[in-house]
């Protein structure tokens, strides 16, 4: 018999670090690989202001709270570009600079004003400071976090508002059940890039038949059988958004973040990411349009060197 799964686990599961804030701005929850990234506890976060949980101010203070101004104001997705922070190496460590991009999405209550507000960060260090682009793709290595354990009123909270949150997150997610990779949980944004397919309790490979000649299904049970877990930077996928149409081109970063179970043992797949189509033809556009570089070491057509 199935286990279900439920959001507060799957917050803490999240391979990526999250955190929520209040209207005040105070925390009110975080996972465990927001706990890793800012080396944080949860004790020492809840009910604080985002800016006074740690010594120093961030020397991009203005820049945050901003964003988080404009999350207010608008009720919609705000990002940070590449953004450096000053993080301490260990809870009593010196601090060393990272960078990070940061996605504040908002979550409404009912009376349709922001409650909250999500935080996701994603550490581009290692990027922003290589010059090699050959690393596209990446196999990663990703440790499970210990099971933090909330206090009762956070928990609770957690267990409101997740639900919204999952289904209000701007990238794509959804909980693959046992090595069939049964979908049991879809949010928004994955439907919308699958095409509203009636996907739920079904198999990824009876649902999106197209996908297994593309090599996700095999990824999927090297995942599974492994443990784990698969990057995947600005992979190309084709999908059928609408019934009997052609396929459609889309690029996606994601990954395939197994599940265990208390025992350790695998039950399901947590995959997360982002369309970045629109990021890649921007960005194919632009080499396209770059001016040719020409010789200079030869006369250019119609032109005498000695004349």
């Amino acid at each position: 018999m199935n286990t279900p799964l439920d959001f507060a686990t799957i917050f803490e599961r999240l391979p990526n670090a999250f955190m929520v804030l209040d209207r005040q701005l105070r925390y009110v929850a975080a996972n465990p690989a927001y706990l890793s990234i800012t080396c944080s506890k949860l004790e020492q976060l809840l009910g604080r202001h985002v800016f006074d949980a740690f010594p120093d101010r961030p020397a991009n203070f203005l820049t945050i709270n901003a964003s988080f101004e404009r999350v207010f104001e608008t009720k919609q997705v705000d990002e940070l570009a590449a953004t450096p922070y000053l993080v301490a190496r260990g809870h009593d460590g010196p601090a060393e600079e990272r960078t990070w991009l940061t996605r504040h999405t908002p979550v409404l209550g009912n009376d349709g004003n922001v409650e909250f507000i999500i935080q996701e960060i994603t550490d581009i260090t290692r990027l922003a400071n290589s010059t090699a682009t050959a690393d596209r793709i990446d196999h990663t290595v990703v440790t499970p976090a210990p099971r933090v354990q909330t206090p009762a009123a956070a928990q609770d909270l957690q267990l409101r508002n997740l639900r919204q949150m999952f289904a209000q997150a701007p990238g794509f997610m959804c909980f693959l059940r046992g090595p069939e990779h049964v979908f049991e949980i879809v949010n928004d944004a994955y439907m919308q890039l699958v095409g509203h397919r009636d996907i739920i309790g079904m198999r990824v490979r009876d649902a999106l038949p197209e996908v297994i000649a593309q090599g996700f299904l095999d990824l999927l049970d090297g995942v599974f059988a492994s443990g784990t877990a698969f990057v995947g930077s600005d992979v190309p996928i084709q999908l059928q958004r609408i019934p009997g149409a052609v396929l459609e081109q889309s690029f996606v970063d994601f990954i395939y973040q197994p599940s265990r179970d208390q025992s350790g043992v695998v039950v399901g797949i947590f995959v997360q990411g982002q369309d970045v189509s629109a990021r890649h033809r921007a960005e194919a556009d632009s080499v396209r349009s770059a001016p040719a570089v020409f010789d200079r070491g030869r006369p250019e057509p119609g032109l005498d060197r000695d004349a």
